[in-house]
């Protein structure tokens, strides 16, 4: 379903209805959920001008940038920063095509759309539901090929692609009834060619499945035969046509045969494999090709001989130096023994030779660098930005020369070898990238670090470069970090450091807003001073004044409704003073729009009197309070002041909590009473249309009367209690729907007893058992279509007689040491007066693997070595899933 909504170029526009932010009625986007790019981008390929704004419906016009040409036109309004279309929406991106109509229901949501045939006209509607293509048909343009689509209540029953130059050449996906894909057809008519293959559980299985280049014209990049679900022989294509690669797959042998375009055998190579696709012979030539618009091109080359590596041709990326490919030759044991380099037109310009599977003697040429070595040493090194022929370190001798993408010195730096034969800088200026970007910077002096820089990028889009963070060192100690802001590229935070051993403290930091003025200083060792914290981003969250560490004074920014920070999506929102509080008199409380919400009265750093509001990232929590204490009702939001987002309501007297209520949807779905700081009174929680899910009574903290839901994470335990005691328990799973209907295991229990029933999803009985102080205890029943089928009998532990299924701990290792692995057998154990049957099955085939049967002489049952080995406890009893292990803590 995902792959229709995806392909669908014009659900693009339609996406903006619910996900566009709109920066002064103009929406610059091109990607597919509507985010907005930079005006200027090259990327970009809508605009959205909106004539009307509020909620007053307008003409909204979508125009194609390039040409500005006007693609598409509707009625909607903007609702909160969002585009909200009403009623149609048209849409002709193709020259070739009728209008796309998209026609919406109430707030905007999409309800079917309407297309035409590329070639007849012919109309198609496809509905949907939940924004996702649910039944009908549709068509659409993708590349060089038009999509025909038909789904019939949201499942797939066929697709054809169709290549637009040409309606005799298709591609046809059969799907039978629960929208799997069980059949492919090719067709070029022209041509006289057809394939088909079937599928299964989304694999090819037997015939010819077709590779294709949907955005090069429609062309078979490749075609695979299968048999019995493996590939049996194969054809790769050149663009033009010609085979480009043939593979054959006879027994354990793969053949692959190589062509130039003109159709000429380049070489072939044979493979063995053993029955896990391990290859284990190997003899000829492979050839290796690009991708993309390099698809034609041999990129490499691999000659083999008598099952071993000897030669590796390799067309280089970027040419340095005048290199155009490299030549590996390899020894007998495969290890590099030299590799050469050649120019376009095969002329010799470098050997470099290997010792010890090392670079020993001569220079190595790799797409970012070039590398001289002599005697197994590196002399001398040239990196390159990454894609560039701009030279980013020179490295000749002990120094090295640093250059930006301009080729202006950056820093300088000498270098000497350690111990291990590496260079290690010693003096200068160093710097490091990623790619094309500054990453670090660091300086050295008599080969200590005394500075780091570590940069980052503006954007994904942008080539600059601004430094992040400085780290300043004194003999190899931290003494002073200075962060900056991401906008601005001034000091955000400057924190300075005091040496402490080989370690260091903090002592102080200056804070600054993005115009670099100071904002606040904090010193660490008085815990006096002005302590600034920010957002995740660089944005500041609050500015707290401190005193012998006692908090005097705060403001608090808080994200602006949509912004990213609270789960929305507008990157522009930003933030706003949300409250200013002086601890030892007032606090007030503002809206977003700056509107006071409150004052309250503070003492002793603490609310007094007035009414809180407070924001804690996702959640709003706004809380009454009178003399020091919260009274009344406090209540807490998902998102901001707004009934939609209710969450919980506590209710306090005089600081003591008495109720508490959850929310949904604006309907109370749990509520739980308090006395004294302990549960007292109803707990219960409810569906949204009033139904009782579970009511609890409970007396000074502890259960009394009624039933209990507990939520676990793929199940659930209902406790039932009459008078104090817990009577019975019932387990559930989660059915396909994720709700915990299906009851899988069911306790009664009286006193030290617990009778257990578990039950098969279906609802069938699966065993019975009595546990006695959480040991076996009386009869164990297994079932069969609700039948029993096995029954053993257990006294305070001890097996007794029947036969009983468990999972027995295997001594497996020299030791004797039990396998605390997960069982891959469980065991079936018969005892009938003195004859005793130990058998082994395998868990995943049910087969048996081993078997003894034999007479107990004595009585004595616990000397003997099977009885002995078998000490059975509830939770090893054999279950069609874990039921057992899963609940073995009882209540």
């Amino acid at each position: 379903m995902n792959i229709l909504k995806k392909t669908l170029n014009l659900i693009v526009l339609l996406t903006l209805s619910t996900q566009a932010q709109i920066v002064k009625d103009t929406l610059y986007t091109n990607d597919y959920y509507g985010r907005s790019v930079d005006r200027e981008s090259v990327e970009e390929k809508y605009f959205i001008v909106i004539d009307k704004g509020g909620k007053e419906d307008g003409e909204i016009a979508i125009y194609e940038k390039q040409g500005n040409r006007l693609i598409g036109k509707g009625i909607g309004h903007l609702e909160n920063n969002r585009l909200v279309y009403q009623g149609e929406l048209v849409i002709n991106p193709y020259k070739k095509n009728k209008p796309i109509v998209f026609y919406h229901g109430e707030n905007g949501v999409l309800e079917r759309v309407k297309t035409s045939d590329f070639f007849t006209d012919k109309e198609y509607v496809m509905e949907f539901k939940n924004k996702d293509p649910f039944h009908g048909e549709v068509v659409y343009s993708e590349g060089s090929s038009v999509i025909y689509t038909k789904l019939i209540q949201g499942k797939y029953t066929k697709t054809i692609e169709v290549n637009q130059a040409d309606k005799d050449n298709y591609q046809v996906g059969i799907y039978n009834e629960e929208g799997s894909l069980v059949k492919k057809e090719y067709v070029d008519k022209q041509k006289g060619i057809y394939y088909e293959v079937t599928y299964k559980d989304c694999c090819p299985v037997d015939g010819t499945d077709v590779g294709l280049l949907k955005y090069r014209g429609f062309i078979v990049d490749n075609v695979q035969t299968y048999k019995a679900g493996e590939v049996v022989a194969g054809e790769s294509f050149y663009s033009n046509g010609q085979v480009k690669q043939k593979t054959e797959i006879i027994g354990t042998e793969k053949i692959e045969e190589t062509f130039d375009k003109q159709g000429n055998l380049l070489g072939t190579y044979r493979h063995s494999f053993s029955g896990d696709q391990l290859i284990i012979q190997r003899e000829g030539t492979y050839y290796y090709f690009g991708y993309g618009e390099d698809r034609d091109r041999i990129t490499e080359i691999m000659v083999y001989k008598d099952n071993k590596r000897v030669k590796r041709e390799e067309v280089l990326s970027q040419i340095r130096g005048g290199i155009h490919k490299s030549v590996t030759y390899y020894n007998e044991y495969e290890g590099i023994d030299k590799i050469v380099y050649y120019d376009k037109e095969n002329q010799l310009i470098s050997t470099l030779n290997y010792q010890h599977y090392s670079p020993y003697q001569g220079t190595e040429y790799t797409d970012n660098e070039i590398v001289t070595y002599q005697n197994g040493k590196k002399t001398d090194y040239t990196k390159f930005y990454y894609l560039n022929n701009q030279v980013f370190e020179q490295h000749i001798g002990n120094q090295s020369t640093f250059y930006d993408k301009q080729g202006n010195v950056i820093g300088k730096a000498s270098y000497h070898i350690d111990e291990r034969g590496r260079y290690k800088a010693y003096s200068g200026t160093v710097y490091e990238i990623y790619l094309n970007a500054l990453l670090n910077q660091y300086r050295y002096k008599d080969g200590v670090l005394e500075y780091r820089g570590e940069y980052q990028r503006n954007s994904e889009e942008s080539n600059e470069d601004y430094l992040k963070e400085e780290v300043f060192l004194v003999n190899g100690i931290k003494s002073k970090e200075v962060q900056y802001h991401k906008k601005s590229h001034k000091p955000k935070k400057i924190s300075y450091y005091i040496p402490s051993g080989s370690s260091y403290r903090l002592d102080r930091v200056i804070s600054y807003d993005q115009e670099g003025k100071e904002i606040g200083t904090y010193n660490y060792q008085t815990k006096t001073g002005t302590k600034v914290l920010y957002y995740t981003d660089v944005d500041v969250r609050s500015i707290e004044k401190y005193e012998d560490d006692k908090l005097l004074h705060r403001k608090y920014y808080s994200p602006k409704e949509g912004n990213t920070i609270l789960f929305g999506d507008d990157l522009n929102a930003g933030y706003y003073l949300q409250s200013e509080i002086d601890y030892f008199k007032e606090g007030t409380f503002y809206d977003q729009d700056g509107q006071v919400l409150s004052k309250a009265i503070f003492k002793d750093g603490r609310p007094y009197d007035g009414t809180i509001y407070k924001n804690s990232y996702g959640n709003w929590q706004v809380t009454p309070y009178k003399q020091g204490n919260k009274d009344g009702v406090e209540m807490i939001y998902d998102k901001y002041v707004k009934p939609a987002y209710l969450s919980e309501k506590f209710y306090y007297t005089k600081g003591q909590l008495t109720k508490k209520e959850g929310f949904k949807k604006e309907k109370l779905i749990s509520e739980k009473h308090y006395k004294d700081g302990q549960v007292h009174g109803i707990d219960a929680e409810y569906k949204l249309n009033g139904d009782i899910v579970y009511k609890m009574e409970y007396k000074e903290g502890k259960p009394y009367q009624g039933e209990k839901l507990q939520y676990y994470y793929d199940y659930s335990r209902l406790l039932t209690y009459d008078k104090g005691k817990l009577i019975r328990i019932d387990y559930n799973q989660v059915d396909e729907n994720n709700n915990y209907s299906i009851l899988i295991a069911k306790d009664l229990i009286d006193n030290n007893r617990v009778n257990r029933t578990i039950y098969k999803p279906n609802g069938d009985f699966y065993c019975k058992y009595s546990l006695l102080d959480y040991q076996l205890d009386g009869t164990c029943v297994y079932y069969e279509d609700n039948s029993p089928k096995y029954t053993a009998s257990f006294e305070k532990g001890e097996f007794i007689s029947g036969t009983v299924l468990f999972f027995a701990p295997i001594k497996d290792d020299y030791y004797g040491r039990w396998n605390k692995e997960e069982p891959t057998t469980y065991t079936k154990l018969q005892l009938e007066g003195n004859k005793i049957v130990y058998q082994i099955y395998d868990l995943a085939t049910n087969e048996l693997d081993y078997s003894f049967s034999g007479k107990i002489e004595k009585a004595n049952k616990r000397l003997d070595p099977f009885m002995n080995q078998a000490e059975i406890k509830y939770s090893d009893l054999y279950g069609l899933t874990k039921m057992n292990s899963m609940f073995n803590s009882l209540y």
